[in-house]
């Protein structure tokens, strides 16, 4: 019985090392992790830093919020928490954390999903997507925000 429970655990600790080194070998670019499609969209959407639940993806300028929502949370599926940050211009998607300010500037899109503590939401740019209800707009930075934020205001 307990030859048994150690044969388990080594195998547990064997596999979880090698979810790990794919992780990290994906995380400093030396392995890809496959990118899911959602084909319905066309969106790509590609995780960030190696996160399995952090997640980029270059929308198109004439969706409309509801079909971009739809998408993002068809990608998420059931997953316990998923985050997805979009951009429309894809030379301004972020490739890591931490962000630089052009790419916190150009995001033009936020979706949270956190099941544990219920938390769900998508937020667009307003100034993007003008029709958007202004209870789904998300609050938008300003060079002068982010200068304050990092010392540089006069």
């Amino acid at each position: 019985m307990i030859e048994e429970r150690k044969s388990r655990e080594r195998k547990i600790f064997r596999s979880l090392g090698i979810v790990f080194a794919v992780v990290v070998l994906a995380a400093i670019g030396l392995c890809a992790l496959p990118v899911p499609v959602d084909p319905a969209a066309g969106y790509t959407f590609k995780p960030i830093n190696g996160a399995s639940d952090i997640f980029t993806v270059v929308l198109k300028p004439d969706a409309k919020p509801v079909d971009i929502e739809a998408a993002v949370r068809d990608h998420c599926g059931a997953r316990q928490f998923c985050q997805v940050l979009g951009w429309v211009d894809p030379t301004s998607v972020a490739r890591a954390f931490p962000m630089t300010d052009r790419e916190l500037l150009d995001q033009v899109f936020e979706y949270e999903l956190n099941r544990n503590t219920g938390l769900d939401r998508a937020a667009f740019s307003c100034r993007q997507w003008p029709s958007t209800p202004k209870n789904q707009c998300r609050g938008e930075l300003t060079q002068a925000d982010l200068d304050e934020a990092n010392g540089n205001s006069e």
